[in-house]
């Protein structure tokens, strides 16, 4: 396996395309925060490797078995691979994961003709919130993992919040920003759930990505059924899925 050059990024792109499940690979390619790997041809296939602290590997295309399974032995601190479900068996065959689930990829089928307004009590964050935002319980942390720090997160995604005072207790976020979609996802605090706040910030987060031509897109597991059934509620429907290897 060979790491190919950033200069074929805007390449890769064209080769996988702007799908509601391609959303976080195109945001790493995007922002340089992956290296890709590929055994000859990348219009064939290629495995993308983020950076850093990022650990989830994604597999696109055909890859030579023996080469692949040989380039994940050397990795170290594999935490999970994502693949399309046309991929399972390939990923499968190397061996080198237990377990497989199936996430499912929400989106909205059509622009809402009148979205729900937003809530009086749910604000737009900022950089001047970062205290509060950093206060929140460390289980928060994956609302700005891509963007590798909650400083990056606040000023170049987009998020709203509910406050009890001067903490957070929910908000809803940018996970990953594509050239045509936008993944979101919610966190509240466990004392303050079930009381609508990540619904109510979804909300707020959803109407100001139509207004900036951004598809909002939700990914949940197949047997999360809390997050499935609040995707729905925001008005999504199923639109995809892909398999997730841990």
């Amino acid at each position: 396996m060979k790491e190919l050059h950033k200069s074929y990024y805007k390449e890769l792109k064209s080769f996988i395309g702007e799908k509601p499940c391609h959303t976080i690979p195109i945001f790493l390619l995007n922002n340089n925060l992956c290296n890709i790997y590929t055994d000859e041809d990348f219009h064939k296939g290629f495995l993308m490797v983020p950076v850093g602290e990022l650990k989830d590997l994604y597999i696109f295309g055909r890859l030579n078995q023996e080469l692949l399974e040989d380039f994940l032995v050397q990795l170290k601190d594999i935490r999970t691979l994502l693949c399309d479900v046309s991929l399972k068996s390939s990923v499968t065959d190397t061996g080198m994961f237990k377990h497989v689930i199936k996430n499912i990829i929400y989106s909205f089928s059509e622009k809402p003709a009148d979205f729900l307004s937003v809530p009086d009590d749910v604000k737009k964050l900022s950089h001047e919130d970062r205290i509060s935002f950093d206060l929140l319980p460390r289980d928060a942390s994956f609302i700005y993992k891509n963007f590798l720090s909650s400083e990056r997160f606040l000023a170049e995604g987009l998020s709203y919040a509910m406050f009890d005072k001067s903490r957070i207790i929910s908000c809803a976020g940018t996970y990953a920003i594509s050239d045509r979609y936008a993944d979101i996802c919610v966190y509240t605090v466990p004392w303050r759930r079930r009381k609508k706040g990540s619904y109510k910030c979804a909300t707020a987060l959803i109407k100001e990505l139509f207004l900036m031509d951004k598809w909002p897109t939700w990914t949940a597991e197949e047997s999360h059924e809390p997050s499935r059934k609040l995707a729905e509620k925001l008005g999504m429907v199923q639109v995809d899925e892909i398999c997730c290897f841990y």
